[in-house]
C-alpha cells in the first residue's frame, strides 16, 4: 500500500463513520517493520476532504469541492460513490458494512477497487499525529518518502 492508499483508507473510514454512525476508526500500520498510527489526511473536513497543494512561495492552498460533480476527478469521490454502490441497499437505503472483523478486508478491498487515474487528494506525504507503537516516539507531522510501502494490519478504534 502506497500512502495515497492510506489516505484513501482514511477516506473510507470517515465514510463509514458518518453513514452508519459508527465510532470512528485510524488504521493501524507497518512501515519498515514499524507500527504506528497517525492520521493521513488533514480531519478538518464535512464529507469531502480538501485537495491540498502549494503555491509559488511554499504556503499551503487549499482547493474544497462541495460535491460529487466537482471532484469526478478525484480518486476519494470515487472510492464514496463505489461505497455506497457496494455497501446501500437499494430497499432499505442502510448501509450494511462488515463487522470489525472483516472491515479491514472489506477497506483493502474499495481502496484496491479505486481508480488509480484519478487524482489523489495531495502528493506530499505527510501524515499527522503520528504515534510509533513501539517506541512511543510522536510527531504533530511526519513526512513519509515517495515511494514508502506500507501494511494496513489493523483498526484502532478512536
Amino acid at each position: 500500500m502506497n500512502f495515497t492508499d492510506l489516505q484513501n483508507t482514511s477516506y473510507a473510514l470517515s465514510i463509514i463513520s458518518e453513514d452508519m454512525n459508527n465510532p470512528t476508526y485510524r488504521p493501524i500500520v507497518e512501515y519498515n517493520g514499524k507500527l504506528l498510527v497517525a492520521n493521513f489526511l488533514k480531519n478538518d473536513f464535512d464529507f469531502f476532504p480538501k485537495e491540498l497543494k502549494y503555491n509559488s512561495r511554499f504556503k499551503e492552498e487549499t482547493v474544497r469541492f462541495a460535491d460529487f460533480e466537482e471532484g469526478t476527478d478525484y480518486q476519494v469521490i470515487d472510492l464514496r460513490k463505489k461505497y455506497f454502490q457496494t455497501f446501500l441497499d437499494s430497499f432499505t437505503k442502510r448501509s450494511s458494512v462488515p463487522n470489525d472483523e472483516h472491515l479491514i478486508n472489506a477497506i483493502i478491498s474499495l481502496v484496491n477497487d479505486t481508480d488509480k487515474s484519478l487524482k489523489p487528494l495531495n502528493t506530499f506525504n505527510i501524515a499527522y499525529n503520528v504515534k510509533f507503537l513501539e517506541s512511543g516516539l510522536t510527531f504533530d507531522s511526519y513526512r513519509f518518502p515517495d515511494d514508502a510501502a506500507f501494511n494496513l494490519v489493523a483498526l484502532q478504534e478512536d
